[in-house]
């Protein structure tokens, strides 16, 4: 029974402790970063675990009975905490701009996929692929046990996104061991911050439910589909920003005039109907009723005066007219002329129904408006993985707790090299054992004695005496020698 013991707690000790160990060996880290596209499928990551073994023999038969009670102590919290629900949560931030100015002096976006990677970094070395190795962020990737990317989709016609998992990939968990179990659930919250402020101009939580190990979810899959963010607005573009956007639209506003003047179809108006107002009845009643509406008003504060929207129609008619005139004007021969002095369209492209040419010899923008980004930003994320507690550990943990004397106990008597005093101990407990068999043999030989003296013909009194003094000595030293031995005294009438 002994020995089913503490085979059930060395087995114990070693199956949680093992993983911890490990764990703590190759504790992953978090990153996060911002790419211009989202990686292709990672390649398969290599074990960086190795082989390991744990032989308990020698630290085990070294170690004293205190450190036995500790290690059943040990096993019992490592087995309580195995039923407990627990979450590990790791923190990442990076820092990058949010916009670029396009060639058109538009604002764009510069990093479309955001990418969230747990594994092992090691700075001195490649990485394992290509995308991570061209990315600071990323720089020095050996493996990944966690991997997460995003695609930043624009909400057409409003200054929102979202953020769309396109891609997950999960190796190997934070924690593992014998009673965990085979699935986690992940939490990924996203903070988005411009620099100087005062709270995150975005912020999003992504969830993932019964992510097994060796899990690789793409595109359309339908956990990825459910965890898209809620529409996080965009952030107020920067000073420089809209300063480079502004260089960008006056560098290239001769050219999109004398695009609009060569390539734009002139608007053609269709002939306007007659109008009321040049009827000669009612240009009569309307002089007079504007006169006796001037007349009225010379006496009237300002306040007061009367307004009649009819009035201004001459106005409204030579506004008309000058607008046409502009338009027609717009297209004149000189400016026709300035126009193609300007911009050189390619003779395929100088064609009126045509409405997305361009001037061949626009300048593209200068190096320090392409080559550079604006709207500086924080990406801050905490990754949450969450496994649910064993009940069984728990209550083997409770019962490992209770029995703690009765198993430090059997640990120490087979396992611990006995000390001279505990030889000694067992040599007198195995001497005494031996002295009440012998007594009890000299009571047996006693007793044939005292039966063959009172059997003899004649019977001899002197003899019978002596064999009963014989007995009762042997009676006197069987109580002595069940007493060593930590026995009932067999005759206890008898005081010696």
């Amino acid at each position: 029974m002994k020995l089913g013991v503490v085979g059930f707690v060395i087995g114990t000790a070693l199956v949680l402790n093992a993983p911890q160990i490990r764990a703590e060996d190759v504790l992953h880290e978090t990153r996060v970063g911002w790419l211009s596209f989202c990686p292709s499928d990672p390649k398969p990551a290599p074990d960086k675990d190795g082989n390991r073994s744990f032989v308990p023999t020698t630290i085990v038969t070294a170690i004293g009975g205190k450190l036995i009670e500790g290690a059943v102590d040990s096993a019992a919290n490592a087995l309580k905490a195995a039923g407990e629900s627990k979450t590990v949560a790791t923190t990442a931030k990076s820092g990058g701009n949010f916009y670029k100015v396009t060639p058109s002096a538009d604002l764009s976006i510069k990093g479309t996929c955001l990418v969230v990677v747990r594994g092992l970094f090691d700075a001195t070395k490649p990485s394992s692929e290509q995308w991570a190795q061209n990315s600071d962020d990323f720089k020095g990737l050996q493996s990944s046990s966690f991997r997460l990317e995003a695609k930043l989709n624009s909400l057409r016609g409003l200054k929102y996104f979202q953020l769309v998992p396109q891609y997950l990939k999960v190796e190997e968990f934070q924690e593992s061991g014998f009673f965990t179990p085979s699935n986690r659930d992940y939490v990924l919250a996203v903070s988005l911050t411009v620099l100087g402020g005062a709270q995150p101009f975005g912020s999003t939580e992504m969830r993932f439910k019964d992510v097994v190990r060796n899990t690789k979810w793409e595109n359309d899959a339908w956990p990825l589909r459910t965890a898209v963010s809620l529409p996080i607005p965009y952030p107020s573009e920067s000073a420089d920003a809209t300063k480079a956007k502004t260089k960008r639209e006056a560098e290239l506003a001769p050219y999109l005039l004398a695009q609009d003047i060569l390539d734009t179809p002139p608007v053609e108006f269709l002939d306007p109907a007659p109008d009321v107002y040049n009827d000669s009845s009612v240009q009569k009643k309307i002089k007079l009723l504007c006169d006796s509406i001037d007349t009225e008003n010379r006496r009237l504060y300002d306040g007061h005066q009367l307004i009649d929207g009819r009035c201004p129609y001459r106005v409204t008619q030579a506004q008309a007219a000058l607008d046409s005139s502009l338009e027609s004007a717009h297209r004149n021969a000189e400016r026709v002329r300035w126009a193609t002095a300007v911009c050189k369209l390619e003779p395929s492209q100088a064609h009126p129904k045509l409405s997305t040419t361009k001037c061949s010899n626009e300048p593209p923008p200068a190096k320090e408006i392409l080559d550079k980004s604006f709207t500086y930003f924080t990406t801050q994320v905490t990754l949450s993985e969450t496994r649910d507690g064993s009940n069984f550990a728990k209550f083997l943990g409770n019962a490992l707790g209770a029995a703690k004397p009765e198993i430090s106990s059997a640990l120490q008597s087979n396992l611990l090299p006995k000390s001279q005093a505990a030889k000694d101990s067992e040599a007198v407990a195995r001497t005494a054992k031996t002295s009440v068999l012998v007594a009890d043999l000299e009571i047996t030989k006693a007793e044939e004695g005292l039966a063959d003296a009172i059997l003899q013909e004649p019977p001899v009194p002197v003899d019978i005496t002596s064999a009963r003094i014989i007995l009762l000595k042997a009676k006197i030293n069987s109580n002595e020698a069940y007493r060593k031995a930590n026995l009932p005294a067999p005759f206890p009438e008898i005081d010696g």
